[in-house]
């Protein structure tokens, strides 16, 4: 399964990979050493060299033996590790299977300080084998879960102050909470929206040059609807007010997909739905 998820990835050249990069550490810190010790012959203080890591943090590579064991070493294989979660989540497409949500979890524990506090303690598990294995094809067996989820967020970001919306299911026409700038940010519910339609449509989710974020990008007209760019079909228009969004689904029969999908978790709210 694993072997499936990452394709041609070889995880035993990626572990390999990382335990040389620290050997390479700990040979230029020697030989950083050594420099040091012939320029204070001289009464000359050697330049300093850090290690930058995430959020702006900083160790240096000269630190004493002692120190250098306690906490550089591990340091390093930590921001190591850190940037080959990132680059297997990428690669495994796992987190397109998230909510924004989820995903705004995964990447503060990615992309928080490796000295700071972690979402709610939390920790990245350490980078061996097998906890690739299980944290992937883990991850993988909950792929339906995760989408209902994508489906859900939309769906509680609906607001319901209008009359226009149904309070029991998705609509053709929806108006949806948002701020003025809520495309500047990287996460919103509206991509999970655009992402669940894609998926449903058998279309390849936009990237990040692509779909609402292209859209976003223009000097577009508040008040006025704008067509959501789409590798296929077009699914989605847009229109922008102060403080919410004005969506219509083109796919009426996605409409009908996204409900079935909340009264399958919601029978009892929704109405169980058999068709």
């Amino acid at each position: 399964m694993t072997t499936e998820l990452i394709g041609s990835l070889s995880i035993e050249g990626l572990l390999a990979a990382r335990d040389n990069a620290v050997r390479a550490f700990e040979t230029a810190r020697a030989l950083l050493l050594d420099a040091r010790e012939h320029l204070l012959r001289f009464d000359v203080p050697m330049p300093a060299l850090n290690a930058c890591y995430s959020a702006g943090v900083s160790r240096t590579l000269l630190d004493d033996a002692e120190r250098w064991e306690e906490c550089g070493r591990a340091d390093i294989v930590r921001e190591i590790d850190r940037h080959a979660w990132a680059m297997l989540f990428k690669k495994t497409h796992v987190r397109q299977l998230m909510d924004v949500s989820a995903r705004r979890k995964m990447d503060a524990l990615l992309h928080s300080s490796i000295f700071g506090q972690r979402p709610q303690g939390e920790t990245l598990p350490p980078l061996t084998a097998e906890t690739i294995a299980a944290t992937l094809e883990g991850l993988h067996a909950n792929r339906a879960a995760f989408f209902e989820d994508q489906v859900e967020s939309v769906f509680k970001r609906i607001s319901w102050d209008h009359k226009t919306n149904r309070p029991c299911q998705f609509g053709a026409r929806m108006i949806v909470r948002a701020s003025d700038n809520w495309y500047y940010g990287s996460e919103h519910e509206l991509y999970d929206l655009e992402r669940v339609l894609c998926l449903l449509d058998g279309q390849p989710p936009p990237d990040n040059d692509g779909g609402l974020r292209s859209l976003a990008r223009r000097d577009t007209t508040q008040g006025e609807w704008h067509t959501v760019p789409s590798s296929g079909r077009a699914l989605l228009a847009i229109k922008i007010h102060s403080e919410t969004a004005h969506v219509k689904i083109l796919a009426p029969e996605l409409v009908d997909q996204l409900n079935r999908i909340m009264s399958n978790r919601y029978p009892q709210a929704l109405g169980r739905r058999t068709a």
